[in-house]
């Protein structure tokens, strides 16, 4: 990908795969390839790092040494290789009208997403959750080393947020 690329050209989508009891990508992600986009999903690698795999329908899965989910199985990349993203979205148990998002607890994505704000400030961060899991301002609490994100979609609609 060239690399003066706007993320509004690029066809990249950093997606996951959902496990219980987050939302269903299962319909998502094929819907995004047959949309014509490259959908990569992310590995945890040591130190709580993620490398990014492509991502499309009847991919090899395996059982993560780290984490309770199922990864690809391909070539890994770090996602520097894969910029600029169109979207990044990102998981959660539950996220506040301030942004801040309750994770699985390991700090993967928050490590992630402050590596991308670094190469690419401007890319799309969305959550993608429940409507019962965004909650009022305040709910969640937050450290500096946690990273808000600018909205998150439900199945029913889109919320923006006010990070801090």
């Amino acid at each position: 990908m060239n690399s003066t690329e706007s993320s509004a050209e690029s066809s990249v989508i950093a997606a996951y795969l959902s496990t219980p009891p987050e939302p269903g990508t299962e319909v998502l992600l094929p819907a995004l390839v047959e949309a014509g986009y490259d959908v990569v999903v992310p590995v945890c690698e040591p130190r709580y790092q993620l490398s990014w795999v492509r991502w499309r329908p009847g991919v090899q899965l395996a059982k993560s040494p780290r984490a309770p989910l199922w990864e690809p199985v391909g070539e890994r990349s770090h996602f520097e290789a894969l910029l600029p993203f169109r979207l990044v979205l990102v998981p959660g148990l539950a996220m506040d009208e301030g942004g801040n998002r309750i994770g699985q607890g390991g700090g993967y994505y928050d490590r992630f997403l402050a590596q991308l704000m670094l190469e690419q400030p401007e890319v799309q961060q969305l959550g993608y959750l429940y409507d019962e899991e965004i909650l009022p301002a305040g709910s969640v609490e937050a450290t500096p080393l946690d990273m808000p994100l600018p909205g998150a979609f439900t199945p029913a609609r889109l919320y923006h947020s006010s990070p801090r």
